[in-house]
């Protein structure tokens, strides 16, 4: 199933696909069923950081608008890891869409930290995942699996979870900088001098 969103000039929400419901549905996210037109990045990606990112990737496919960008990041489900391929094209009209769907998927004992069921006890605390890759920095960036183990989330069913927040890793940063062409100073109180730079 392919999922799209359309997004207008100033970044706002203005546009889903079909398959929107059905997704958000199946994944938990009630609250985006109807979408949330006219909202902002930020109501969609969980750091400032992230924010940056794809307000770049939206700057550049607009500068750029007859040659889509192709992504491809991980997108976890509790009991499936999921790779997603998505696509990210401009038009003239300055509306950026995203086409997203899964090109690879394979089972996995669920994993409770992943869940976004709000039954789900949590902590205050939060645990820092990749958005690209969704290693965890926990003493390291490692699979969830071994975050689990480290951050000894593992040894009862009836302890509080802490909350998952999303980042990009050294490597993935290193890696989408090279692959979109952008400068290594991804900080987001720089936006305009990033995309300034890009190109």
């Amino acid at each position: 199933m392919a999922v799209s969103w359309c997004f207008d000039g100033d970044d706002l929400l203005c546009g889903v696909g079909a398959s929107w419901a059905e997704f958000a549905l199946a994944n938990d996210g009630d609250g985006c069923v109807p979408p949330l037109l006219g909202q902002g990045l930020d109501a969609f990606v969980s750091s400032p950081e992230l924010v940056v990112v794809w307000q770049t990737i939206f700057d550049l496919t607009r500068r750029d608008h007859g040659r889509p960008l192709t992504l491809t990041y991980r997108c976890d489900a509790p009991g499936e890891r999921r790779l997603i391929r998505a696509t990210v094209t401009g038009d003239a009209y300055h509306q950026v869409e995203i086409v997203s769907s899964v090109s690879r998927r394979g089972p996995r004992p669920p994993i409770p930290l992943l869940d976004p069921a709000p039954a789900v006890r949590r902590s205050g605390e939060m645990v820092r995942m990749c958005a690209w890759c969704a290693r965890v920095d926990a003493d390291g960036w490692v699979d969830v699996e071994e975050a689990c183990r480290r951050l000894g989330l593992l040894e009862s069913e009836a302890a509080l979870l802490p909350g998952v927040t999303h980042g990009i890793c050294d490597d993935c940063r290193g890696t989408l900088i090279g692959d979109l062409d952008l400068p290594p100073g991804l900080d987001p109180h720089h936006r305009h001098h990033i995309i300034s730079s890009a190109g």
